[in-house]
């Protein structure tokens, strides 16, 4: 009696264990395949230039000036981290600790983007150091850009400013995700969602890891123009 039953549950066992092989090898195969295909095509936005604001004149008020951000790839150990600090700080005066520890925060097993560490660095500097530090496969620079305003003692109070995007900015307009920037005041802050811009896109083929296997198209759109003369009044 107590024969059968051991073999009973040992049937049981090896029935279920192959239905789970038939389940997983034959059921399931297309919904794996078509899992698979959305895991491999990836869209990913990009953040748009902010709009140019012209006088009546036609003269820029408002613009962005072409600045790089030396970024570092995640996920580095630290034997890695180290030497690449160490490398940037053959090139630029730079606090290696300071530098360290920003990286480390901004660090991440969910970020696959390159951290920056140094922002906002002057084309002139970066085409000085970027020879060198190109040999070191783990830095990156990355385009960005600075607002200016070369008629900021005259229309600081007219153009306002733009600085860095709270928790209700974020909320208010998508965009304002990927540029982190939002208009304080003014003009900037009035005319934020347009000035903000259509976010464009690029399509890539990623891996199990998230990394970037090829580009399939990328779309971009050219920044919103803001002129003087196409507004009869402007009030705040």
């Amino acid at each position: 009696m107590r024969t059968n039953i051991v073999i009973g549950i040992i049937f049981l066992f090896f029935s279920l264990l192959v239905y789970r092989v038939y389940d997983l090898s034959v059921i399931s195969h297309q919904k794996y395949i078509k899992l698979s295909q959305k895991n491999i095509k990836k869209d990913i936005p990009i953040a748009p230039i902010r709009g140019v604001i012209y006088d009546r004149n036609n003269n820029p008020v408002a613009l962005n000036e072409l600045r790089f951000n030396l970024t570092i790839l995640p996920h580095l150990n630290k034997k890695e981290l180290n030497s690449t600090i160490n490398d940037i700080a053959s090139v630029l005066d730079i606090n290696k600790t300071k530098v360290f520890l920003e990286y480390k925060r901004k660090n991440s097993p969910y970020n696959h983007k390159p951290i920056a560490v140094l922002t906002y660095l002057q084309e002139d500097e970066v085409y000085k150091i970027e020879p060198f530090l190109s040999q070191n496969p783990n830095i990156k620079f990355i385009p960005t850009y600075l607002r200016k305003y070369p008629q900021k003692e005259y229309l600081a109070n007219v153009l306002g400013y733009v600085s860095k995007a709270n928790a209700d900015d974020l909320k208010r307009n998508k965009v304002i995700e990927l540029t982190q920037i939002s208009g304080k005041r003014g003009i900037e802050k009035y005319y934020d969602d347009i000035l903000q811009g259509i976010a464009g896109e690029k399509k890539v083929l990623v891996n199990a890891k998230n990394e970037v296997l090829s580009i399939l198209s990328v779309t971009t759109t050219a920044p919103f123009l803001f002129s003087f003369s196409n507004k009869s009044y402007i009030n705040f």
